[in-house]
């Protein structure tokens, strides 16, 4: 008797350990990760071939949408890479958790000069096109992508010509450009 219920034990243990070895599997197959599964993912190293063919971390929506922005904050300012630094305030605090997507960062409230009915210019969805493929390239693990504003930087204001770009809401650390730029100004 006392066989069988090792026995027992044993077959359920190990079915036990069956199931539980098949749930990475099974979870990946169906789109659910794990938080260590997600983690490890994240950190493998990809080639720029694979970034590019890599699940879309945007929409042409976002990048309409980030154009309007353009519009309507910096479309008298001449320098590409100051224009682009906008849109790294926006993809940056998608990063830092304002909002899950760009669209909720972009219409949260008194933050961004969005408006639906503003125009779309070309090389305003064009820039936008490109920064957003230079910070799906880095969240791809990607270097050297071109990014011309450090991650921290959340906050800027502006005079019609120029931005100054901080990382502090009130604080007096202005960002000096000092990141090499992929735009001529």
């Amino acid at each position: 008797m006392r066989h069988i219920q090792t026995l027992r034990l044993i077959i359920a243990f190990t079915f036990i350990t069956v199931i539980i070895g098949m749930v990475p599997i099974t979870s990946k197959a169906t789109g659910v990760l794990t938080q260590k599964q997600e983690q490890a993912y994240q950190t493998q190293e990809l080639s720029y071939e694979d970034a590019n063919t890599c699940t879309p971390l945007y929409t042409d929506a976002d990048a309409v949408m980030i154009a309007k922005v353009l519009y309507n904050e910096a479309r008298g300012i001449p320098s590409e890479t100051e224009k682009a630094c906008i849109v790294w305030v926006i993809l940056n605090r998608v990063d830092a958790g304002y909002s899950d997507t760009i669209s909720g960062v972009i219409t949260a409230r008194n933050q961004f000069a969005y408006k639906a009915s503003t125009p779309v210019w070309d090389d305003l969805l064009s820039l936008s096109y490109d920064v957003l493929t230079r910070w799906q390239n880095e969240k791809y693990l990607q270097t050297d992508v071109g990014r011309v504003l450090p991650c921290d930087y959340l906050w800027y204001t502006g005079n019609g010509l120029h931005n100054a770009f901080r990382n502090s809401y009130s604080g007096r650390t202005r960002w000096n450009y000092s990141l090499p730029s992929p735009y001529t100004n």
